[in-house]
């Protein structure tokens, strides 16, 4: 399939596991209604909208290639995207505590 068989294939597997996910939580915590996830997806969505479409006006204009130009727009797109999400405010104190062990620099900054 190529160059977009990548992409459509990575779009697949990330909105199948998600929607597995939320299945999975969904019957395992009785009493959790399908609201709550509503409210928790609702900032991270309208985050991805429009650097998403930024990043496709940013392909008809100059028709990225290759491989490398893809995982170097995918950072940037990671980067952006959670650093939005961490400026505003949408990780609580666990987050937060959780990203902080991963990082070796110990997370200053957050």
């Amino acid at each position: 399939i190529g160059y977009y068989g990548i992409i459509l294939s990575v779009v697949l597997s990330i909105t199948l596991s998600g929607l597995y996910f939320l299945v999975t939580v969904q019957a395992h915590i009785p009493g959790l209604g399908w609201g709550i996830h509503r409210e928790m997806l609702r900032k991270p969505f309208f985050v991805a909208v429009p650097l998403s479409v930024s990043l496709y006006i940013l392909d008809m204009y100059f028709h990225i290639l290759g491989y490398t130009p893809l995982v170097a727009l995918s950072l940037v797109f990671l980067a952006i995207y959670g650093g939005i999400l961490l400026r505003g405010k949408y990780f609580d104190d666990f987050d937060l505590r959780v990203f902080n062990s991963l990082f070796p620099f110990g997370g200053k900054g957050m």
